[in-house]
C-alpha cells in the first residue's frame, strides 16, 4: 500500500455537484522479526532474541507465552532467556500506535554428562567385546575408536561390539566421544584380551553307513593351548565327553559334528567338519557257488548287503521239489556262513539249480523281499 489522495464527489436532484479531498497515509509497521544468536540454547547459558535495531525508541514488550504471557521484558531490542518455551514479541510505535507482533520457540537442550564406558575386565580373543555407552544429555552423538586392528560393528551408536583382530596387543584401548552443539565429552577404558585354544579332530572310516560305528580321535594339543576341557556334539541330540569317542547314527544325512575345548582362561574354540553318514540299502546274492571252490568265499552262498536288520529276517533255499535245503532267521549267519550245499541232515545235493527267497527289514524299519536262483558246481 501507499499513500494515496482520494476525492468524493456529491451530486443532488438538481445536478448540483461539491467535491472534498482526503489524503490517507500509510505508516509502515514494526520490524517484528525475531532473531536468536544460536539456533539451540544449552542449560544453564541465556539465548539471546533480537528485533531489528529500527525498534529502538519504540514500545516494545517481551512476553513468555507459555508462562502464561508473562512479561519478561520491556523496551529493549534485545533480552536474553534462559528456559525452552514460546515467547512474543509487541512493538508499538509510539508516533503512528501502529503495532504488530510475532512468536518463536526457543529449544533448550542439556549437553552431555557423565560419560562412562562399560565394558568387561577381560575378554576372550576370539569372541566379540561388548561396549556400551553411558551418558546423560540431548541428542546425543557417538563415536568408539580403539588402539587395535580389530572390526567394531557400529562406530555410531550408543551400543557396539569389537571384534579383536588375532594379532591384537593386550590391553586394547577403547576410546568413546559423546557430543551435542553444547559440548564434547570423551572416556576410555582398556580391556584386556586373553589367549584362545585352538581345537581339531580327525574321524575314521571316512565313508559311514547308518549303524556303522564311528570312531572321532581328538588332536587337539592340550598342552599348547592350556585345554582343560572338551565336548562333543555329534548334532543328533547326543553329546559326549569322552577325549576319542565312538558313535554309532541311526539316521542318514550330513552331521557337522561340533568340537568345544576349553582352556584355563575359561575361552572356547569350536571346531566343526561334516560327517557324511550314507543310507545305501543294498542286497547281493551270489548266483553261483561251488564247495570246492579255491575262494573260501565262493564256497558258500551268502547274503551280502548293507543297512540289513535281524527283524523279521528270513533266508530260505529249496530244491527242484519244493523242499527247503537251508534256512536261517539271522542275518549274521547269513551274511558270514551261509548255505554250504547241504541239506538239513548235512547231506550233499547234487548240481543243479536252487531258488531262494529273502524276506527281512531295513535299518529303518522298512520291509523288502526278493527272490532268485542260485547254481551249485561240484
Amino acid at each position: 500500500l501507499t499513500d494515496t489522495s482520494y476525492v468524493v464527489a456529491a451530486i443532488d436532484n438538481n445536478g448540483c455537484v461539491n467535491l472534498d479531498t482526503i489524503d490517507v497515509i500509510i505508516r509502515p509497521l514494526p520490524d517484528v522479526t525475531i532473531s536468536q544468536n544460536i539456533s539451540t540454547g544449552c542449560a544453564g547459558s541465556p539465548v539471546m532474541l533480537s528485533v531489528p535495531n529500527t525498534n529502538t525508541g519504540y514500545n516494545i514488550r517481551w512476553i513468555n507465552v507459555t508462562a502464561g504471557n508473562t512479561t519478561i521484558a520491556t523496551n529493549t531490542v534485545n533480552t536474553a532467556v534462559t528456559t525452552e518455551a514460546t515467547y512474543k514479541v509487541v512493538i508499538t510505535n509510539p508516533t503512528t500506535m501502529c503495532s504488530d507482533s510475532s512468536t518463536k520457540f526457543v529449544d533448550f537442550i542439556n549437553p552431555p554428562s557423565a560419560v562412562t564406558i562399560i565394558a568387561p575386565d577381560s575378554n576372550c580373543i576370539n569372541e566379540p567385546i561388548i561396549l556400551i555407552a553411558a551418558a546423560s544429555g540431548d541428542s546425543l552423538k557417538y563415536h568408539w575408536a580403539s588402539t587395535g586392528s580389530g572390526v567394531f560393528s557400529d562406530t555410531l551408536n550408543d551400543t557396539t561390539s569389537y571384534m579383536p583382530d588375532p594379532l591384537d596387543a593386550t590391553p586394547v584401548d577403547f576410546t568413546l566421544t559423546v557430543w551435542n552443539s553444547c559440548d564434547t565429552l570423551t572416556d576410555t577404558e582398556d580391556v584386556v584380551l586373553k589367549p584362545a585354544p585352538v581345537g581339531s579332530y580327525t574321524y575314521a572310516p571316512t565313508e559311514n553307513f547308518v549303524q556303522d560305528t564311528v570312531f572321532f580321535t581328538n588332536t587337539s594339543d592340550t598342552a599348547l593351548y592350556n585345554i582343560i576341557d572338551w565336548n562333543w556334539d555329534f548334532r543328533d541330540g547326543t553329546t559326549d565327553t569322552a577325549f576319542h569317542p565312538i558313535h554309532i547314527y541311526t539316521q542318514p544325512g550330513i552331521y557337522n559334528v561340533n568340537l568345544v575345548v576349553t582352556n584355563n582362561f575359561g575361552c572356547r574354540y569350536t571346531y566343526s567338519v561334516p560327517v557324511d553318514i550314507i543310507k545305501t540299502q543294498v542286497i547281493f546274492i551270489p548266483n553261483v557257488f561251488s564247495p570246492l571252490a579255491n575262494n573260501l568265499e565262493n564256497r558258500t552262498c551268502k547274503v551280502y548287503g548293507v543297512n540289513i536288520s535281524n527283524n523279521e529276517f528270513s533266508f530260505k533255499v529249496f530244491n527242484r521239489w519244493g523242499e527247503v535245503v537251508y534256512e536261517t532267521n539271522n542275518f549274521t549267519e547269513a551274511n558270514t556262513i551261509g548255505w554250504d550245499g547241504n541239506n538239513p541232515a548235512k547231506e550233499p545235493q547234487s548240481m543243479g539249480v536252487f531258488t531262494y527267497t529273502l524276506k527281512g527289514q531295513w535299518m529303518d524299519g522298512k520291509p523288502f523281499e526278493k527272490t532268485g536262483t542260485v547254481t551249485l558246481i561240484r
